[in-house]
């Protein structure tokens, strides 16, 4: 029995997706990745797997095409995450262990990688990007590692469509007036480090 759906918005990162969730495939009848091309118009690339589903949603923002993908997926359980990052293989098997159990809110550290760890940008993102340990004391979690039953936007409301940035925080803010979630610290999931300053800008 299928519970998981993982939601992927995406904006012209296809090689990205191809990349890091091509290692999914030996779980594809255990969940469904839901692609949701968040571009002006939608042109699918061959190097995106066939089993994977992909619906387009042109009003610009992540939020938006979060919330087509919320409305689209077909199982009890969402896993957001972003194009650029890559589950390890446990985090997957601990997803579809979560995914059969209580109606939770899950979420776990994103932990910054990087090619060339002792440059300026990657310790920057490292000491300042994902803090895990300020999400866990402020009851926050982000749209890169964050596991929710989706009948909990029938209760929560969806995200906020009209931000760019935040959405996430405010979401599992009001979320966590009313309950906890559960951070899992083996529910990893790995982001790429900025490559330049001026990305940091």
């Amino acid at each position: 029995m299928i519970n998981l759906s993982i939601v992927v918005p995406t904006y012209k990162n296809w090689d990205e997706i191809s990349l890091n969730f091509s290692h999914y495939s030996p779980y594809r009848d255990q969940l469904e990745i839901l692609v949701v091309d968040n571009n002006e118009t939608s042109v699918v690339p061959d190097v995106i797997p066939n089993w994977f589903r992909v619906i387009h949603e042109p009003r610009p923002g992540s939020y938006s095409a979060r919330n087509t993908g919320i409305k689209n997926s077909s199982y009890k359980f969402i896993f957001f995450t972003d194009s650029d990052c890559y589950l390890p293989q446990p985090s997957i098997e601990l997803l579809l262990n979560l995914s059969e159990g209580p109606l939770e809110v899950y979420s776990g550290p994103t932990i910054i990688k990087s090619q060339t760890e002792n440059n300026i940008v990657f310790i920057h993102d490292k000491l300042f990007a994902f803090d895990f340990r300020r999400m866990k004391a402020s009851g926050s979690a982000v749209t890169s590692n964050l596991l929710v039953p989706k009948c909990y936007f029938d209760c929560f409301g969806y995200f906020n469509a009209d931000t760019f940035s935040g959405g996430d925080v405010e979401w599992t803010k009001n979320y966590t007036r009313h309950r906890e979630i559960i951070y899992k610290d083996d529910l990893e999931v790995h982001h790429p480090a900025r490559r330049t300053l001026k990305d940091l800008e």
